[in-house]
């Protein structure tokens, strides 16, 4: 989103996270590492969540590593090296590794590692990029979630619009 609201970026912002999803953009990701080394695992999570959703596998951990492959200490080494390599760098605002589209903020919507909050804000992203509104709530079935959200992408006008 091009608003005002977007152009300053403050990793400390309550809903820093979810900022950093809508934008996409790769240049405050130094930033967002380095408030991640003095953050607990608690508190962390939501950003390995949001970086995850703009690099996607690009990353080297995500969501599912989390606790399971890796412990806190060890995540925070990996996105260190990662920052360091350059590997986190991006020509254009990305989504899931990828040029952030109506596609990819679609493949998001899908992905069981993005978590229901981001995935909300991620809908209204693209109902408002889109001009377009079809309701979608994660307490509806999936068969419905799946139509809906199936829906959108089939209207070309909508694809359009979102990736102007």
């Amino acid at each position: 989103l091009e608003l005002k609201e977007f152009s300053k970026f403050d990793t400390s912002g309550a809903l820093a996270p979810i900022e950093f999803v809508l934008h996409g953009l790769n240049e405050h990701v130094p930033e967002i590492v380095e408030l991640m080394l003095s953050l607990d695992e608690f508190d962390g999570e939501q950003w390995v969540q949001a970086l995850y959703i703009v690099y996607g596998q690009r990353m080297p951990v995500t969501p599912e590593n989390f606790g399971l492959d890796f412990e806190w200490h060890e995540i925070l080494i990996k996105l260190t090296e990662w920052v360091e390599s350059g590997a986190y760098i991006q020509v254009s605002p990305s989504r899931m590794g990828q040029p952030l589209t109506l596609e990819t903020s679609i493949q998001a919507m899908f992905d069981t590692q993005v978590s229901t909050v981001f995935r909300v804000w991620i809908w209204r992203q693209v109902c408002l990029h889109t001009r377009s509104y079809i309701p979608w709530d994660f307490t509806m079935p999936a068969h419905q979630q799946n139509w809906n959200i199936t829906r959108l992408t089939q209207n070309s006008t909508a694809s359009e619009r979102f990736n102007l």
